[in-house]
């Protein structure tokens, strides 16, 4: 069940969802599903803000519209043809966190010995890119530039001081993301006390896509697979499982020190493998059933 956000061949916007190798535009099967089923009452779902927005995102309220769409064979009236742009499934998220060292391994590879509490930084939303969009390497940037491939979840409803037991339901639900870093600006800012939000921050640095998978519809984001590819050959190949902290543990943690709101979306972390990027390389980034995030990296020109 993947959700997508959408640019389609005459500019205009839209709310896709990919059900069984079919693109359907679900947007519209959801106005026909609230004009039949519910008389017209009900929240517009237009884009998945809104759906996040309305609290829609759940096995709950989906479950009837997805039943809506099978009776009447709207994967078949409703299927999107041409083209179409993928946009990032949030699109404007007011804070973009992600775990720092969540895996044993990776904190290792990097000289670091694994942290014994959940350890966060930020990424500037401005990073976010979508799926087939392209990941740039600024011009002047002297660094070597790294992937890290990661599960990101997206929040469904505001937390603050959330209890381990209320964590998982503030998850709207997830999907992939690549923590693009570079690397010697990291290690710079690091060795001279600076801050070093700017090495996460570039614009395109946060691949993120190209589906949103309702909480609901995975069994365990626990037991996910996570890998990145670059030209086809398999840099990373961990597992959620191994995950340090645990997503309870990671929502605990932040809602401790920033209230969370809708759409905010959290990358979990990423395991050992990372390495560079050169342009030219095609970056293939692909966790569970979640789908490949696929970008190609390239100089500014």
């Amino acid at each position: 069940m993947q959700f997508f956000a959408f640019r389609d061949a005459s500019g205009a916007e839209g709310l896709g969802l990919l059900s069984r190798d079919v693109r359907l535009d679900f947007a519209r099967a959801y106005a026909a599903w609230q004009a039949i089923a519910r008389g017209g009452e009900g929240p517009r779902v237009a884009t998945l803000g809104e759906m996040l927005a309305a609290g829609l995102f759940t096995r709950e309220h989906l479950a009837p519209v997805l039943a809506f769409i099978e009776e009447h064979n709207l994967a078949r009236d409703l299927r999107l043809a041409g083209e179409i742009e993928f946009l990032p499934p949030v699109a404007r998220p007011s804070k973009v966190l992600a775990m720092a060292k969540n895996y044993a391994l990776h904190a290792r590879e990097m000289d670091a010995e694994p942290p014994e509490e959940p350890l966060f930084f930020a990424k500037a939303p401005s990073a976010i890119t979508a799926h087939q969009k392209e990941v740039v390497l600024p011009r002047w940037l002297n660094s070597a530039v790294h992937y890290e491939a990661e599960l990101a979840l997206v929040i469904g409803k505001r937390a603050k001081y959330v209890t381990p037991d209320a964590a998982m339901a503030c998850v709207a639900g997830y999907t992939i993301a690549n923590d693009v870093t570079a690397r010697g600006m990291q290690k710079a800012d690091k060795e001279a006390g600076h801050p070093w939000l700017r090495s996460k921050s570039f614009d395109t640095f946060c691949p993120l896509g190209p589906y949103l998978v309702p909480r609901d519809f995975i069994r365990d984001p626990h037991a996910l697979s996570v890998a990145c590819a670059v030209n086809g050959a398999e840099r990373q190949s961990g597992n959620t499982r191994d995950m340090l902290f645990r997503i309870p543990d990671v929502v605990v943690a932040m809602s401790r020190c920033m209230t969370l709101e809708p759409g905010d979306v959290i990358l979990t972390g990423t395991p050992e493998g990372v390495g560079p990027l050169a342009a030219g390389d095609l970056l293939e980034t692909t966790v569970g059933s979640l789908g490949t995030l696929r970008n190609r990296v390239v100089a500014e020109k």
